[in-house]
């Protein structure tokens, strides 16, 4: 079932919108595939050598609901290569390791150069175990960023994915912010600039005593579309979050699908998939959570996203996806 989650963006408020817009003029610039199984095969198969880093930025066991302090960001990194041979990429790291309470962990993978991250996330063998703090594309559009921390009392093992495109006529990352003092739930919508179109987004949060429980498309009363993302706070202290809307144009065939599961039970997890029509790709997607969902994966898994969210709650509640598709 398709919907438009109109009126619960409406409510969110006054926000901070920042634009930044990337140079996209000297990319390399690969002609609209003729898009049948085999170019789309193509292009997941060059993926298998995305090149990433990972790091760990703090050494004790996480403590949560006790705040863990402010985030330091790693440094953002170019681009690696090869060149851009494909119109859509799918870049993925290395797999890594977190140990169980290890703390918080970060981890990158870059997209090849004369690409730009559309659209990205993280899987993980421990859906359950493992917290998703922040989710985003590097400033640059080089790539993709995850903040993650294993809960669990077992090793996981976590991939980090980009979705890359060559070719785009504009790319553009636009930022809004939101704010709760004390624990609860908190929601900012970044909206696209009139006339381009909604690549997907991320976004992050000013302490790791949050966790993600909404990264998704959204629409406004007067027409305009963006990416909203929402956080659950667990502290008593402020937290702020920022919601990153990735949006461009150059994108052929473009469609968003949205799908909204049923109920899941309290203290369980759930998964969703929504796969793009034939002959499209995958250009990005995300999830929708309600207060009570903590979202621990989300990645593109063929020409389709998929998604892990567990119900933290007491209560029923439903889960969703959305993907955005195109060529």
């Amino acid at each position: 079932m398709q919907f438009r989650r109109t009126s619960r963006w409406v409510i969110v408020g006054a926000v901070l919108a920042l634009g930044l817009d990337l140079m996209v003029a000297g990319m390399a610039t690969a002609a609209t595939p003729q898009v049948s199984g085999k170019v789309r095969a193509a292009a997941l198969s060059a993926a298998a050598h995305g090149a990433g880093d990972t790091g760990l930025i703090r050494g004790e066991q996480s403590s949560r609901p006790a705040p863990m302090g402010a985030v330091t960001r790693p440094v953002v990194r170019r681009a690696g290569s090869p060149n851009a041979t494909y119109r859509q990429y799918v870049a993925y790291s290395q797999t890594f390791t977190s140990q169980p309470h290890e703390g918080v962990r970060w981890a990158e993978v870059y997209c090849p150069s004369g690409m730009v991250a559309t659209g990205g996330g993280e899987a993980n063998s421990s859906p359950g175990g493992v917290t998703l703090h922040d989710t985003y594309a590097l400033s640059n559009g080089s790539g993709w960023h995850v903040d993650v921390t294993n809960d669990s009392e077992w090793q996981a093992n976590l991939t980090v994915y980009a979705v890359c495109f060559s070719g785009l006529t504009a790319y553009t990352q636009v930022t809004a912010q939101a704010s709760i003092s004390g624990a609860g739930r908190m929601i900012a919508g970044a909206p696209c600039p009139a006339g381009m179109q909604s690549l997907s987004g991320g976004g992050w949060t000013s302490s790791y005593d949050t966790y993600v429980s909404d990264s998704s498309w959204y629409n406004l009363e007067d027409g305009d579309h963006g990416w909203g993302y929402g956080a659950n706070n667990l502290s008593p202290d402020q937290a702020v979050v920022t919601a990153q809307a990735l949006c461009g144009s150059g994108i052929a065939n473009y469609s968003w699908l949205g799908f909204e599961g049923g109920k899941v039970d309290p203290g369980y997890e759930a998964t969703a998939y929504q796969s793009c029509p034939s002959g499209t790709f995958v250009v990005g997607g995300g999830g929708v959570g309600s207060l009570g969902f903590r979202f621990t994966d989300s990645y593109p898994s063929g020409q389709g996203w998929r998604i892990y969210a567990h119900n933290d709650s007491d209560e029923f509640d439903s889960v969703g996806i959305d993907v955005i598709c195109g060529t």
